[in-house]
Order: structure tokens, then sequence, then C-alpha cells
């Protein structure tokens, strides 16, 4: 109001340079977190698959190196899409240069922590829920752990459950095995119960951090479907125990 008309386009000239500075300014921003992004991906791509590289250069025998080198190749040529890889779990693989020595402690085991009758209770809901939307699955997924208090502590004996589906931590994607590299104990931390994982030997970079899951149920059919990709020499063929009804009872009635 009160300017001049050449005086006017000048002041909307001035608006819409300082606009798009404005959006030239967001978009650099854009890309630089994007990068930044990208960077930090990618930097973890490369610390694993120099810790892979590393272990099988050390310890791999020749026919390891060979095929693996093989596999590089028809990768590179033909993309990952033409592999197709049965899915064994998200994995942790040992990265430091040194390695772990044993009897390290790895991470804790997080996740929402409930007590025995309220874990039933939640079970039960579920497995309502999924009859009648049918939804049930052959095998469902098991990212809960007993965490018992000792006959020791001043509250008596008790069986707690760490739910890690919702809220968890590094401990849940360890993968299972068999043969595991680690193992999950109570320990007291700060006057509180935790799941310390710890390592069970040596390890040296390149090794995949797992532990035995030890989780048992009382169907036949879901053990038959939790079928062992762990590949050791002891591999039981399925990462379940299968127990009757009665011995499940056993467990809790003690």
């Amino acid at each position: 109001e009160g300017l001049e008309p050449s005086q006017l386009q000048e002041t909307q000239h001035s608006d819409s340079l300082s606009q798009e500075a404005d959006e030239t300014q967001s978009e650099s921003k854009s890309q630089n977190c994007t990068s930044c992004k990208d960077t930090k991906s990618n930097e973890s791509h490369i610390f694993l698959k120099h810790a892979l590289e590393s272990k099988i250069k050390k310890c791999g025998p020749i026919w390891l190196k060979a095929a693996a080198a093989l596999i590089r190749l028809a990768s590179d040529s033909m993309g990952d899409d033409f592999f197709r890889i049965h899915p064994k779990g998200h994995g942790s693989v040992v990265i430091g240069e040194h390695g772990l020595k044993a009897n390290s402690l790895v991470t804790y085991y997080r996740g929402e922590v409930y007590p025995s009758w309220r874990w039933c209770e939640k079970l039960d809901a579920i497995e309502r829920t999924q009859e009648i939307l049918n939804l049930r699955p052959n095998l469902p997924d098991f990212y809960n752990m007993a965490m018992e208090r000792p006959m020791k502590d001043p509250r008596g004996y008790g069986m707690l459950f760490v739910d890690a589906s919702r809220k968890s931590g590094l401990g849940s994607s360890f993968s299972h095995s068999c043969d595991p590299t680690c193992e999950v104990r109570v320990v007291a931390l700060n006057g509180r119960l935790s799941l310390a994982m710890t390592t069970l030997r040596d390890l040296e970079r390149g090794e995949e951090l797992t532990f035995d899951y030890n989780a048992v149920t009382e169907s036949l059919n879901e053990y038959r479907f939790a079928v062992c990709l762990c590949g050791h020499q002891k591999c039981r063929g399925s990462f379940l125990h299968f127990a009757t009804a009665d011995c499940y009872q056993q467990v809790l009635s003690r």
C-alpha cells in the first residue's frame, strides 16, 4: 500500500528470490540428511563385509574361498534379485578387529516385562483373536524369554517374562544356533534382575553372535515348522523343544 508500480514489482521479485533461496536451502538440507543416512548404512555394510572377508581369509578352507569368489562375481553381474536365500533372522556378527574374549558381556536382552499371570492372559487373548479372525500362523513369533527370580531373593522365587516383540534391544536380533556362541544369564544389576548375554568362548572377527533359544512348544505342528538353519553338526533340526502338556505344567508348577 502506497508503493509505486516499479517498487511493487521489485518487492515481488525480491520475495520470489527469497522463496527460491529457501526452497534451495531446504532441498540441500534434505539431500545432506539423505546422504548422511546413506553414508551410515554404507559404513555398516562395509564393516560387516570386512569382518566376513577377514574371517574367510583367516579360517576358511580353499573351497569356501573359491565359492565366495564365484558368488561375488555372480552377484555383481546379475544382481541380488537372482539369489533366493531362506531367511535366517537379522543376525549379528563380531566386527571388532580383536574379536571378543570368553565370558564377555555383549548386551542385555531387553523388552516389556510381564508377571506370569499377565503374560498368560496376553497369550490367551492373542490366541482367541487369531482364531476369530482366522489369522493363526503355523509358527508364531518367539520373542519372549522367561526370567526366573531365584529362591534367595527376599521376595522369594518368581517367574517374569521379557517380551521383545514391541520394545527391544540388540539381543533380540541374535539368531538361534544348536551350537551357540553366547548364552543368557540372569544377573542382578543395581538391585534389579536382568538377562545378560555373554560369550561362551573366544570369538574372532566375522563370527556370528548366536544363542540357543531353548523354546518349548506343546504343538507338534509348530515343532515341525520350526526348522533350524544353524547348519552345525550338532543341529537338532528344530529350534523348538517338543513337550507334552504335562511336562510344561511341571515347569510352571515348579
